[in-house]
């Protein structure tokens, strides 16, 4: 997995933050969590392109600045949806029964 080294920094920072106010942890054991948690996540994960939404709102507002008109597979792929569900965001449907992904 080759993951620059600003990204790799960046995230094990936000993840001590997230230790220490969930926990209450110290900062010299949340680092060292957050190492261990990154290095797990490489470890599991290696290869693969990870994208986290914090929510369906801001996933959906991605999908639609993201969507071109002509790029249905590359959108899908690129926000792990169906086409299905590509369908029901460009509609307003967003909140439908069935958001298969």
């Amino acid at each position: 997995m080759s993951i620059d080294q600003d990204t790799e920094v960046n995230v094990k920072s936000r993840m001590t933050r997230v230790i220490r106010e969930h926990t209450g942890l110290a900062e010299r054991i949340a680092v060292e969590m957050a190492g261990e948690a990154w290095n797990a996540l490489v470890t599991q994960l290696g290869g693969e392109r990870v994208y986290f939404c914090p929510s369906k709102a801001e996933r959906d507002a991605a999908v639609i600045r993201d969507f071109n008109g002509r790029n249905h597979a590359e959108v899908c792929r690129e926000h792990d949806i169906s086409r299905r569900t590509l369908y029901r965001i460009l509609n307003g449907r967003a909140g439908g029964a069935d958001q298969s992904h």
